[in-house]
């Protein structure tokens, strides 16, 4: 079996590269665009592919709209869909992962969502990390239409077991004593860094608590922004650079608790990071946290309040000063090929024009 994996966005996130790793021994051959082609460009890559493709598995659709202004993206939304009918005219089936409600900072996300709809007429199947993230998301698609609800895996097979934080600690050079908070990733505006700073000045923690924030941000703009809010506050450290896949476990182990202050968040690699190896985390109280991790394992506050965040930090502060945050998230258990045997299952029940089971379908209403 063939499967067209687009867009190509291996570049900095390793998840299209270990699924296509991994699905190579469930007999599936990954191919991935080579270059960009204008006007149609999955199917004139499509008829570039060599042999036949089975599946094209589209990820990020915003790859394909390549403009910001209202006119631009109807223009290039009605393209891909021109392009995606092709593929299917040619027999080659659809699979589509969605990976967000709508793309991250979209400017009319009203546009994604009328996108989306068009394209879920398109898709052999729809396939989503977690129930809550489909429920939310259907709520913008064609209502007869169902998913295959299949977990994010673990990271541990990509960056190795964990390991004690005192050595993780020794590993990056930093301090073994005290309490640290950790931001990792890529450091956008939605990802709420802003927000996290502000309330880290409003809780003035004490000596012995540091906080990392670990990443490169979106632009250089962002960047200075980023530092001048930091500038001043106690405890804070700033790494802005690249994290090779080698210091991405230190990092994760080294840290007391994970802090993601995201002001919209619906799946998310870096609770994935976290739960893949056992730490503590700071997280939005939304339904699909509440579906990944127990409150019990995690200290919870309300989206975009800054008061709320907080007090969570002060929370954790807390707990861990009186000892009663003995209690860490269990490490997640999916393996990349366990996710591979699941995701090549879709790839063949499509072939064969199979609906997803009823188990695979949440219910919801429109």
């Amino acid at each position: 079996m063939r499967v067209f994996m687009i867009p190509d966005w291996r570049a900095g996130n390793p998840y299209q590269q270990l699924m296509a790793d991994s699905l190579k021994p469930k007999g599936v051959d990954v191919v991935f665009p080579n270059g960009y082609r204008r006007g149609l460009p999955v199917w004139r890559s499509l008829r570039n592919a060599g042999s036949k493709i089975d599946v094209v598995h589209l990820h990020w659709h915003e790859a394909y709209i390549r403009s910001n202004s209202w006119a631009g993206q109807w223009m290039y939304g009605i393209k891909l869909m021109i392009d995606l009918l092709l593929v299917k005219a040619s027999g080659t089936r659809i699979v589509w992962t969605l990976h967000n409600e709508v793309p991250h900072d979209a400017p009319r996300p009203n546009f994604f969502r009328r996108l989306q709809r068009a394209l879920s007429w398109l898709a052999d199947s729809i396939i989503v990390h977690n129930r809550s993230a489909w429920e939310e998301i259907a709520k913008h698609l064609r209502t007869r239409n169902s998913a295959d609800i299949i977990p994010h895996p673990h990271y541990r097979d990509v960056y190795g077991d964990a390991i004690p934080k005192s050595e993780a600690r020794r590993r990056l050079g930093l301090p073994e004593q005290g309490f640290e908070f950790l931001f990792f990733g890529v450091i956008w505006p939605y990802k709420g860094v802003e927000d996290l700073l502000e309330a880290w000045r409003r809780v003035s923690p004490p000596a012995h608590v540091r906080l990392l924030i670990v990443g490169r941000p979106e632009s250089g703009e962002y960047g200075h922004r980023i530092k001048q809010l930091a500038n001043g506050l106690g405890g804070v450290q700033l790494i802005f650079e690249f994290v090779a896949d080698s210091t991405v476990r230190d990092y994760v182990c080294s840290a007391d608790c994970m802090v993601l202050p995201f002001r919209k968040i619906m799946t998310s690699g870096s609770l994935t990071l976290a739960l893949s190896y056992g730490v503590r985390l700071i997280v939005p109280d939304v339904p699909f946290v509440r579906e990944e991790v127990a409150s019990d394992e995690c200290e919870l506050f309300q989206s975009r309040d800054v008061d709320s965040l907080a007090q969570a930090l002060r929370q954790a502060i807390r707990k861990a000063n009186d000892g009663s945050d003995d209690s860490r998230p269990a490490m997640r258990a999916t393996s990349w090929a366990d996710f591979a045997g699941q995701t090549a299952h879709v790839y063949s029940r499509v072939l064969n024009r199979n609906a997803p089971a009823a188990a695979s379908v949440p219910s919801f209403t429109e």
